[in-house]
């Protein structure tokens, strides 16, 4: 079997989620950014924190049934990673919104 596989970026709405026809039926208010950047500052996060932050928000949301993973790994390897420093991370998460289930990922870029 031959196969090509393409690595593209994912296209988004406005409101952040990954473009795809479940997310249509997806009704969850659109947050906007602060702009804030961390240009010119080192940067460090234990990945545990960020899971837990990343966590927090998805049960803040009334429409989050239920949470069925978050993973924070490295950019290059997709394996775990303890520290998320100025290499960045890939953020992977799984949950239910509502009675549609949402897989995403977003890739941090430090710096």
């Amino acid at each position: 079997m031959d196969v090509n596989v393409q690595v593209l970026d994912t296209i988004r709405e406005t409101d952040g989620l990954a473009m795809s026809s479940r997310s249509v039926s997806s009704s969850m208010e659109e947050e906007e950014d602060d702009g804030k950047e961390t240009e010119g500052k080192e940067f460090s996060i234990p990945s545990n924190t960020l899971r837990d932050i990343v966590e927090e928000v998805l049960r803040s949301e009334p429409l989050v049934t239920d949470i069925q993973y978050v993973s924070v790994d490295d950019r290059e390897t997709m394996r775990p990673i303890d520290v998320v420093g100025k290499d960045g991370a890939v953020i992977s998460l799984a949950c239910k919104v509502g009675s549609v289930r949402l897989i995403d990922n977003i890739v941090l870029k430090i710096g």
